[in-house]
C-alpha cells in the first residue's frame, strides 16, 4: 500500500511540475540537461553496485568457465542409461561406434549420422566395481588421446564379488573427431588405467 501511495505521490509531483513549466525549450537547452544526466550516470560509483549485489540473497546467473587448459580438448555428453545399460564386455579396452560400425542393439539408441560414441571399460582389478567419470577428451597428438577421468563411486560394501563389474562409460562426441585415434585412461591425479 505504501508502494501505490508513493508511486501516487511522485505521478502527482512529475505531473504539476510538467504543467507549472510552459516555457519552451530550445535544443541547446535539452543537449545540456541530457548531458548532465549521463555525467551523473558516470559518476556513481560502481561499489555502490557492488554493495547492492552483496545484499541480494537470489542465486546469480552462472559464468562460463574453461573446462581444462588445453587447447585441443574435444566436447563430448555423458550417456546416462534410464532403462539399464547394456551387458559388460567379456574384456577391457576402448570401442568407437560409427555410423559403418555399431552393434546393432543401439540402431535406435544413437543417432549414428551425427555423432560417433566413445565407450571405454577399464580394466586394472582393483577398481572392480568402482566408477569414474571422464572430465576431459584431449588429442595429445595425431594419433593419440587422452581421456581424463575422476573417481566417481565406490562400489557397495555388501555386494557380492561375482554381481560386480569393471568401470566403464559411453560418451557421444561428434563425428570423426576420434576416428583412427589409439586411447590413453588416465585419472585427474595423473594414474594410467589399463584397458587390457
Amino acid at each position: 500500500m505504501k508502494k501505490l501511495r508513493m508511486i501516487g505521490f511522485a505521478s502527482c509531483f512529475v505531473a504539476v511540475a510538467a504543467c507549472g513549466n510552459s516555457e519552451e525549450v530550445t535544443e541547446e537547452e535539452e543537449q545540456e540537461i541530457v548531458e548532465e544526466v549521463e555525467e551523473d550516470d558516470e559518476e556513481e560509483p560502481v561499489e555502490e553496485e557492488e554493495d547492492e549485489e552483496d545484499e541480494d540473497d537470489s542465486p546469480s546467473e552462472p559464468t562460463a568457465v574453461s573446462p581444462t587448459d588445453h587447447d585441443d580438448t574435444i566436447e563430448f555428453q555423458h550417456v546416462n542409461w534410464i532403462l539399464g545399460s547394456p551387458d559388460y564386455y567379456a574384456e577391457a579396452g576402448v570401442w568407437l561406434y560409427t555410423e559403418e560400425d555399431y552393434p546393432d542393439d543401439y540402431e535406435n539408441t544413437f543417432d549414428f549420422g551425427e555423432e560417433d560414441v566413445l565407450v571405454y571399460q577399464i580394466g586394472d582389478e582393483e577398481y572392480l566395481g568402482h566408477s569414474f567419470r571422464a572430465q576431459h577428451i584431449i588429442i595429445e597428438d595425431e594419433d593419440t588421446v587422452r581421456i581424463e577421468v575422476e573417481h566417481n563411486d565406490e562400489p557397495d560394501e555388501d555386494a557380492e564379488e561375482s554381481d560386480l563389474n569393471m568401470p566403464r562409460q559411453f560418451l557421444r562426441v561428434d563425428q570423426e573427431v576420434l576416428r583412427d585415434k589409439g586411447f590413453i585412461i588416465e585419472t585427474t591425479d595423473g594414474e594410467v588405467l589399463s584397458l587390457e
